[in-house]
């Protein structure tokens, strides 16, 4: 079972990201966001704006190039990742 909350507070703190492939390119420039636990937050903006990356950052497949992400006040940095792979049997 995939938990479906998220406990605890996320903050971005002056937040910048490039992609790897494209480092001229800021994608996100000194971003900051404090989302409150059991708060929804919708991101909104034009095409190529930065949502989809803000997700990718909260979901550690990027690491930020500069400033923090911080959640249950644990830097997000400083965690492993441990994706699970979901195998169905038939």
């Amino acid at each position: 079972m995939v938990e479906k909350t998220i406990k605890g507070a996320i903050q971005l703190k002056n937040v910048f990201f490039s992609y790897p492939t494209r480092r001229n390119t800021r994608i996100l420039r000194g971003l900051t966001l404090n989302v409150k636990e059991g708060e929804t937050v919708a991101l909104v903006g034009h095409s190529g704006c930065g949502k989809s990356t803000v997700m990718g950052l909260l979901e550690r497949f990027y690491d930020t190039n500069r400033g923090n992400i911080v959640s249950c006040n644990y830097f997000y940095k400083n965690h492993y990742v441990v994706y699970r792979v979901i195998i169905i049997y038939t």
